[in-house]
């Protein structure tokens, strides 16, 4: 059982991609290009939802750092504790939020080539992108 395409857009490619090799006898179907059309938009979709509530949980974090300075004015020791957690978890809501970005330009820039490819040029560019993110 392969993974789920509507979940990452390396599984939508890969769901996309002919189990063997081509040579160039199998056509790809325009059923085939819709079903990646449209995990390719449910992907980016979700990506931006999950991009609102990282920055949301910025925005929180740094509202309840504020908070806990302030709190905290009499104890440098303790603020130097807030900082140290505040920047660490910055850090890890940042680059998961960057890459969501980065699936989510990738979605959609697959998209718009899915609209305007033919089926054949489409799988060239797939594999392409394919060969890319399984280094």
């Amino acid at each position: 059982m392969g993974k789920n395409p509507n979940r990452s857009l390396v599984a939508a490619l890969e769901a996309f991609k002919p189990e063997g090799p081509d040579f160039g006898e199998r056509q790809r179907k325009t059923d085939d290009v819709d079903a990646l059309r449209r995990s390719l938009q449910r992907i980016s979709e979700s990506n931006k939802t999950y991009f609102i509530i990282c920055v949301a949980l910025l925005l929180i974090l740094f509202a309840g750092a504020c908070l806990l300075v302030l709190r905290s004015l009499d104890h440098p020791n303790q603020i130097a504790v807030i900082f140290g957690a505040t920047g660490i978890s910055f850090m890890g809501i940042f680059s998961q939020s960057v890459r969501l970005w980065k699936e989510k330009v990738n979605s959609d820039m697959l998209l718009i080539l899915a609209g305007n490819l033919r089926p054949q040029d489409l799988k060239g560019v797939v594999d392409i992108l394919l060969r890319g993110h399984l280094k």
